[in-house]
């Protein structure tokens, strides 16, 4: 940390200040019964696009990945409690009796999971959360692996996320944000 006359300057980690450069939104595709779920991201300052897709059954996988990471538990003043309740609870659900197709279901679905992911996003760059090795570490890189399409479910035996348009670019492939810090 670096002091200053305005007082002390705390440094934004550098998962979290890839965060801060990116916009998301979420669309679906449909053929037949078969639904797959489209994370579009921005890298806002070079204005590279990507799109990674997935099936809601990945989508519930990186919410168990997140609600794992989050650990309930640990000591700290970030909003963590309140990001474990949001993660584990405001996810959209599994529809049983309702068809997985309908227009309806699918268009609340996606409306739901960009909100779930700018959620996330606003959440890891309030200053609050920066005091907190889960929030900026754990959390931060699963939601950068969920966007840049390295959330794959291989490890359950099901086919890894695609990417489609431009290929999804790791952090190490887009330019290193500034580091800028807060006063």
């Amino acid at each position: 940390m670096a002091s200053s006359t305005m007082g002390i300057r705390a440094y934004v980690p550098l998962s979290v200040a890839w965060l801060e450069q990116l916009a998301f939104s979420f669309s679906a595709q449909k053929v037949k019964r078969d639904v797959r779920y489209i994370l579009s991201a921005e890298h806002l300052p070079s204005g590279r696009r990507w799109a990674v897709v997935y099936s809601f059954d990945d989508c519930r996988v990186f919410q168990r990945r997140l609600a794992r990471a989050v650990s309930v538990g640990h000591r700290c003043d970030a909003p963590c409690p309140w990001l474990y309740s949001f993660v584990t609870s405001y996810f959209p659900k599994p529809r049983l009796f309702h068809s997985v197709t309908s227009d309806r279901l699918v268009q609340k679905r996606c409306e739901a999971l960009v909100a779930y992911v700018k959620t996330l996003q606003s959440v890891l760059l309030s200053r609050a959360s920066h005091s907190c090795r889960v929030l900026t570490e754990g959390v931060a890189d699963a939601l950068l692996d969920f966007v840049c399409g390295g959330d794959s479910p291989s490890s359950s035996g099901r086919s890894p996320a695609s990417s489609i348009a431009l290929a999804a670019p790791c952090t190490r492939s887009l330019p290193r944000p500034t580091m800028r810090t807060t006063p």
